[in-house]
């Protein structure tokens, strides 16, 4: 990356899920002429609309008509294995691409790690796909014999720092950290300790949504109850239906995982719904621990009654930013 890139502007939104992410990211791209890439661990995958609250064509558009480009939604089918390495190339690739046009680039989304995968210096190991796709085979395989307790507690015995930020049923994560031991030989904690963020790849404005959390815990399940109600369960039984194994990677995301319990009589339909709100609730209050350690982050609390308000005080922020540059090279030009 050379040094003109360095200093492009990014501007990342995250934030709990239910938050709101999607809808501020399309209003501030029509107002500041972007394009959005998602950082959503599963909204890279097709079929998979509903469950990962994915922006329908209509959310694309923004409130004065401008339909807003979104990139990284939609590439892979759910069999497909994917790392956050194959997200950090892929997504500065559509960034340079959204540069290089001239529009601004909105990265918007929840997960974490995808979101500092791109914007910090993480440097990867290369995995080989095919010793890949053994190693989680066995693993995936080792849960459903043995237990997710039995491989949490591996977990605890080589990496403990990554076993604290993990819950144990938290199904895809314990695999991953696992997996990444037995390919390369290193735990999480160590690659993460090796991975020195000494600068910023951008000139990036960090915004993070929040609000109060009983309301968020409250929109959390209404949105659970929505997607029950636009089809979440017919969704999964059609990507079953096309041949795609329940133990698939992409399917472990919350809500799938659940629904699966249910459709193989491991729970009732209301069980598997309320351990959806349950879980979601969890996770958002993981994303909140993950981006408050940040402290680049400027932080903007939302209310449904004053949406408005903070709209308008993103959006002076974000003005702000992009002048700095414009200004910058307004100086520059004066000065020679």
């Amino acid at each position: 990356m050379t040094a003109a890139e360095k200093h492009k502007k990014l501007i990342v939104i995250v934030g709990p899920t239910a938050s709101g992410k999607s809808k501020l990211g399309v209003a501030m791209a029509e107002t500041f002429a972007g394009e959005i890439i998602s950082a959503d661990a599963s909204q890279i995958y097709q079929y998979m609309d509903i469950g990962t609250a994915k922006v329908t064509k209509e959310e694309r558009i923004g409130p004065n008509g401008s339909v807003i480009p979104h990139h990284m939604i939609d590439i892979f089918t759910p069999d497909r294995l994917f790392t956050v390495a194959d997200f950090q190339k892929q997504a500065r690739a559509a960034i340079a691409d959204i540069q290089n046009r001239g529009k601004v680039p909105f990265l918007v989304g929840g997960s974490g790690l995808y979101v500092n995968a791109v914007t910090d210096c993480y440097v990867f190991t290369e995995e080989d796909p095919q010793k890949l796709a053994v190693i989680r085979k066995d693993l995936q395989q080792e849960w459903e014999n043995k237990g997710g307790a039995y491989l949490y507690a591996q977990l605890q015995k080589i990496d403990p720092p990554t076993a604290m930020k993990i819950h144990e049923n938290d199904k895809k994560r314990v695999i991953r950290a696992l997996e990444v031991y037995r390919i390369s030989g290193k735990t999480l904690s160590q690659q993460r300790m090796e991975q020195k963020k000494q600068e910023m790849l951008y000139d990036t404005l960090f915004i993070g949504l929040q609000m109060e959390r009983s309301l968020l815990y409250e929109r959390i399940n209404q949105r659970v109850d929505k997607m029950m109600a636009d089809g979440l369960l017919s969704e999964i039984m059609n990507i079953l239906a096309l041949g795609y194994p329940p133990t698939c990677n992409a399917l472990q995301a919350l809500g799938y995982r659940q629904l699966i319990f249910y459709l193989f009589g491991l729970l009732t339909l209301p069980e598997a719904v309320a351990m959806i709100k349950r879980d979601t609730r969890h996770f958002a209050k993981r994303q909140l621990t993950w981006f408050k350690r940040d402290n680049r982050i400027q932080w903007f609390s939302i209310h449904p009654d004053q949406e408005e308000e903070c709209y308008a005080s993103v959006a002076a922020t974000i003005s702000s930013f992009l002048a700095e540059g414009e200004k910058d090279g307004h100086d520059k030009n004066k000065s020679h």
